[in-house]
């Protein structure tokens, strides 16, 4: 990895940049905290003094800060193309909580600013840099499995409080780019392939003006489906499982994981038999960040950032464009 120090300000620190991010970027041996912004005043406050780190009064003056490299947006996700845009006609590198925003059109936009600028623009999908979805990965390349048949992605919680930002339309809101943009990704990346056919369902409860729920069928030109749901309002499930011709492989917190856990993937065996293997703790925020920092000095590692965040907005755009709407009741 990179020596060098990357001076990085956070634009909007909701619950999660304060639980999550926040801690990562502080612990990050590539990244200097330097400073925050935020509306709410007493919690900037408290963050900067927690930190040691400026406090800027305005969000032009971190725009406009010439000893920042780089800005991580943590304001919603209707927010993101706004201020990302700002982020890249300053000259600075875009760190973005996911969704990147709330269209892909707009998604694709950001891409294309930060290419014709040479600068990053990198989508705040953690999980992809832990230890488990690096698992993930070598079995998609191996040969254990067989040749892989199917992967299966679910990820869906427990609704929230209805004034939670998740509900909020206006502000991005909505399962698809909550929690379904997740397992959309981690099927894109395991394949690295493009759709050869999609079909997908959103759903929306009486009484709220998001897509709480969600499904999608995805037919790679390899020939492997994917199968993926999401949603609020159901029983906790985060996993990810792969289904070859010789046995499958569950991973458990294939998404969402606390530091300290130490991920378990199931194999189960063309006999029957299934064997546990555990995956070292990791904090994947800080694995992230590490990448991130490495790819402002890494042409190659700007590429990859650059092709990954297309296949993602492409693949939202199928979803978008091939989804029926329901009502749920």
């Amino acid at each position: 990895m990179t020596a060098l120090s990357i001076n990085v300000a956070a634009l909007g620190i909701g619950e999660h940049a304060r639980r999550n991010t926040l801690p990562a970027l502080d612990q990050c041996a590539s990244v200097n905290l330097k400073g925050l912004y935020s509306r709410n005043h007493t919690i900037v406050q408290e963050q900067a003094k927690k930190y040691n780190c400026a406090v800027y009064t305005r969000p032009d003056d971190l725009l406009n800060d010439p000893k920042l490299d780089v800005v991580y947006i943590a304001t919603p996700i209707g927010l993101h193309y706004e201020w990302g845009y700002k982020v890249l006609q300053a000259g600075k590198h875009l760190w973005c909580e996911k969704s990147l925003t709330d269209s892909p059109s707009r998604s694709r936009e950001l891409i294309e600013q930060a290419k014709q600028r040479d600068l990053c623009v990198c989508e705040c999908f953690m999980y992809a840099h832990h230890p488990l979805f690096e698992s993930l990965a070598h079995i998609m390349r191996g040969k254990d499995l067989g040749k892989i048949r199917r992967i299966m992605a679910r990820f869906g919680f427990p609704h929230l409080d209805p004034d939670n930002v998740r509900y909020n339309k206006a502000l991005g809101g909505g399962a698809l780019l909550d929690a379904g943009c997740y397992t959309l990704h981690a099927a894109s990346r395991l394949t690295c392939d493009k759709p050869d056919f999609l079909a997908a369902c959103l759903g929306s409860e009486a009484g709220y003006d998001v897509d709480t729920t969600g499904s999608a069928l995805i037919v790679f030109t390899s020939g492997i489906h994917a199968l993926l749901e999401w949603g609020f309002g159901h029983a906790y499930v985060n996993e990810i499982e792969i289904w070859g011709e010789r046995g499958r492989v569950r991973a458990e917190h294939a998404f969402s994981k606390s530091p300290t856990i130490a991920p378990r993937l199931f194999y189960l065996k063309e006999d029957g038999t299934e064997e546990i293997r555990l995956t070292p703790p990791s904090n994947h925020f800080v694995s992230m960040f590490e990448y991130f920092s490495e790819a402002i000095s890494n042409k190659r590692y700007r590429k990859s950032i650059w092709k990954d965040a297309y296949r993602q907005c492409s693949l939202m755009e199928a979803v978008l464009n091939h989804s029926r709407s329901v009502t749920v009741p």
